[in-house]
């Protein structure tokens, strides 16, 4: 008998994977909406590149890649792996430090600071 995620081709534990992840990355003050096969997620301090983007952000995904064994990993949305779903600390900094601008994630306190 199939699972549910089976037929959706959702690995068992990537939502699980994910919602660690969502935990993680409110730590650098990015706001995240987990859905049940991608987290998107956007740092309301930066602006975007137009109109049409007014924030970074990115979707997030959660699944086997199959040249590294089929072990569960996180991808963005251009399908590029960033690293394995149980290293959730060295994600958050990945996609922190993408949605940041300049390769350093922003701490919370940084990115709720505001010039005086």
């Amino acid at each position: 008998m199939r699972t549910a995620a089976q037929d959706t081709g959702a690995h068992p534990d990537a939502h699980v994977r994910l919602g660690a992840l969502t935990s993680r990355l409110h730590a650098y003050g990015l706001h995240t909406v987990l859905q049940r096969r991608r987290l998107t997620v956007v740092n309301p301090n930066r602006p975007g590149c137009c109109a049409a983007s007014p924030r970074p952000a990115d979707t997030i995904t959660c699944r086997p890649r199959p040249d590294d064994g089929g072990r569960l990993w996180f991808f963005t949305s251009w399908g590029t792996p960033i690293t394995e779903a149980c290293h959730i600390i060295d994600a958050a900094l990945t996609i922190a430090s993408t949605l940041n601008g300049n390769g350093h994630p922003a701490t919370h306190r940084e990115s709720t600071s505001r010039p005086s």
